[in-house]
């Protein structure tokens, strides 16, 4: 139960973390976390994850630490710079270990320290800070990001499923999960050494604007590429209006109400299971308390879906067309998007409810021009229906 909640609270605050998983050589005196680090190793070694300078004796320090591990154990130490004396220390074993603890350093600087004496694989979670770390409040508006967007979604659907069925509404949102599938693998892959090379080789700014572009680009080969090499190799591509809308309805809002209904029972089980989850991912949680910041991911669904529909529609229209300069169109709004959220997920400020709908304003415009796009084509694309014929009569793959 413990690994199924670790698993499930990764996924629904993701974006809070990409920002803290790299290590933080030393941090001043006010705290600070580290989530979700990854241990496979076969031989004894450490991370050396903060140096805690201390400036005032005798101070309190709150240490929180969560593990979920499948094999061996760690121990996390506290150790004097000066002395290498230890003057904390507690080991944590599989399957899963936590605490919480406060104990007072005299003035000197101390290395904050994860060891291990063998084979160790697992994950944890480790945060310092000044005084006792406490858990935040969650109240009830934390689950209306996830009932909103779950609405969301099931209201494009239903009207996608209206206009051209179940099965071509269905069939969109199985093309939305597999290019998705694709993209997880290739980032999966790739994005690892390729974040790695460019934070060591072109740190700040420009290696992060660099990282964002290729995460919209990956998104445009995924999303829009094989998409477009699937339709236009099938009796799909020459669909009438109706199930072009219908397919492209179900693109959109099947990520809608994926999303919606993991975030709908993430929040429910941090509400009935709070002592359950690290300090640190409550934190991040507890922002859905703020109702703005919980509106945000409902409006942002909205406007994705008319991107997901404005570049569905394009790429059936540059294929009916053979205008290639249709898919160009598509593959720079999906690609344009998505490198702006990925510089927002690398940014570290998705704490920030200003800097949120910051985004949010990006999200809406892309939206508007995505629903533009769509209904700037209707027209052109009805028009053309006596030559296409009835289009096939069920989403046929052939």
């Amino acid at each position: 139960m413990k690994k199924y909640l670790s698993f499930l609270f990764l996924l629904a605050s993701l974006s809070f973390y990409l920002s803290g998983c790299a290590s933080q050589p030393e941090a001043p005196f006010q705290g600070a976390s580290i989530t979700g680090v990854t241990l496979n190793e076969t031989s004894p070694g450490q991370n050396a994850n903060f140096v805690i300078s201390v400036t005032e004796a005798q101070k309190e320090i709150g240490l929180d630490f969560w593990s979920t591990l499948t094999k061996g154990e760690v121990t996390i130490q506290v150790q004097n710079k000066a002395t290498q004396e230890i003057v904390f220390e507690e080991t944590a074993s599989a399957p899963t270990s936590h605490f919480n603890t406060t104990f007072s350093l005299p003035t000197g600087k101390y290395d904050l320290l994860v060891v291990w004496s063998g084979p160790v694989a697992g994950t944890y979670n480790l945060e310092w800070q000044p005084g006792e770390i406490k858990a935040p409040d969650l109240s009830p508006i934390i689950l209306l990001s996830g009932i909103g967007m779950l609405l969301v979604g099931l209201a494009f659907l239903i009207w996608g499923i209206r206009e051209g069925g179940a099965k071509i509404a269905l069939l969109g949102g199985a093309f939305w999960l597999g290019t998705v599938i694709v993209k997880f693998i290739i980032a999966a892959l790739l994005n690892p050494p390729l974040y790695q090379f460019l934070t060591e080789k072109i740190p700040g700014l420009p290696g992060t604007v660099i990282f964002s572009i290729y995460v919209g680009l990956l998104t445009g080969i995924t999303e829009i590429l094989i998409t477009w090499l699937i339709l236009r190799k099938t009796k799909l591509g020459q669909s009438l209006w109706k199930k072009i809308l219908s397919f492209s309805l179900g693109f959109g809002a099947t990520e809608a109400v994926l999303l919606g209904a993991l975030s709908l029972v993430s929040m429910i089980s941090a509400l009935i299971m709070t002592d359950q989850i690290p300090v640190s991912q409550l934190r991040s949680i507890a922002l859905a308390n703020n109702f703005l910041y919980s509106l945000a991911p409902i409006l942002e669904r909205f406007f994705t879906i008319g991107i997901h529909l404005g570049c569905n529609v394009l790429i059936f229209y540059s294929i009916q067309k053979k205008e290639m300069h249709w898919f160009w169109y598509s593959f720079a709004l999906k690609s344009g998007i998505d490198a702006i959220a990925g510089y927002a997920q690398m940014s570290g400020q998705l704490q920030s409810t200003a800097f949120i709908w910051t985004i949010e304003a990006f999200v809406i415009l892309f939206g508007l021009v995505g629903f533009w796009s769509a209904r700037f084509l209707k027209p052109k694309i009805q028009a053309q229906e006596p030559a296409i014929g009835e289009g096939p009569a069920e989403p046929v793959l052939e």
